[in-house]
């Protein structure tokens, strides 16, 4: 039986975090790739390519039918689309948790009702539980390896190749590496049709027409910017999401989507569970959350609590 989704999901935040997360009544959805996992998404498509290699070479031999072969690697290599996440755990007090993403202890854990998001009815956001265990990432890799090498070679084509891999990309957004598996993670999802690589791909194609006189004219080159406008617009009035200039992390940009909750602010804050070493008690926070705009009153009527964190870590 397919376990249902949690009412209430937790954000493991610095205390910094939770004043910008409270603040602009936003949460932020950044660049998957730029996660403190390297090998998210990677890892699904390395390993579909050794199995396809595998299962296609055994199949069809060495010699044969080489363009199939090759182009089902080509396209896995290019298929990777811009993915953006905000994770969080199901878990309201985890130690683990609050060592490695609330500040060492000091920071905060952030309840909030995910159920006012994750109705995909109106949204094109996604809530994603992630899944550790490598024997069932495995499975899902070998049977759309099958897809493909069960059919006769001239089935093989760009049509069924793509409707694979989007299947797998789908999947690679929610698999995660098995050491990782305390998290007991979930997170929102959001894919634009940006794929990697293809800003470097319109940048040298409109660098070659400006040395092509023939190609004077301003509207024949390819334009960067439109194509950055029309992928990464789509769905933008459905999900709620505004496109945020790029921040500095760890000396890397990362892009980022901000998810308004301002509309619904009072019932979208169920819980708040102070960090072990947090400085912060219960009077900080309600006179933080009135002093921006909260109904306190509210908030509380609804069930909305404040706890300290169980956990004796100093």
């Amino acid at each position: 039986m397919e376990e249902k989704n949690p009412n209430i999901l937790y954000n493991y935040c610095s205390a910094d975090t939770f004043y910008e997360i409270i603040k602009s009544k936003s949460l932020r959805l950044s660049d998957i790739t730029k996660s403190n996992d390297s090998q998210e998404l990677k890892w699904v498509f390395t390993r579909f390519k050794e199995d396809f290699s595998l299962s296609y070479l055994y199949k069809y031999g060495r010699e044969n039918n080489v363009e199939v072969y090759k182009k089902v690697l080509e396209y896995a290599d290019g298929i990777f689309q811009n993915s953006y996440v905000c994770c969080f755990s199901k878990d309201r007090d985890s130690l683990s948790q609050w060592r490695g993403y609330a500040a060492d202890g000091t920071g905060l854990s952030l309840g909030i009702d995910a159920s006012s998001i994750y109705d995909t009815s109106t949204s094109s956001i996604k809530l994603l539980k992630v899944e550790y265990d490598e024997n069932t990432q495995k499975d899902f890799i070998a049977q759309n390896v099958t897809k493909l090498v069960s059919r006769d070679i001239g089935e093989i084509t760009d049509q069924v190749i793509f409707d694979v891999l989007f299947e797998l990309l789908e999947k690679a957004t929610q698999y995660k590496h098995h050491s990782f598996y305390t998290e007991n993670e979930y997170r929102f999802v959001y894919t634009t049709s940006l794929g990697k690589g293809s800003l470097s791909y319109y940048y040298e194609k409109r660098s070659e027409a400006n040395k092509n006189t023939n190609l004077a004219k301003k509207e024949e080159k390819p334009s960067i910017k439109s194509y950055i406008d029309l992928c990464l617009n789509q769905g933008f009035s459905s999900a709620g999401l505004d496109l945020s200039p790029l921040s500095i992390r760890k000396d890397n940009l990362v892009s980022y989507y901000d998810l308004g909750f301002r509309r619904i602010k009072d019932t979208f804050i169920r819980e708040v569970i102070i960090g072990p070493k947090c400085k912060l008690d219960r009077d900080d926070i309600l006179l933080f959350l009135h002093a921006l705009g909260y109904d306190l009153d509210a908030m509380i009527d609804k069930g909305f609590s404040i706890s300290k964190s169980d956990s004796t870590y100093t």
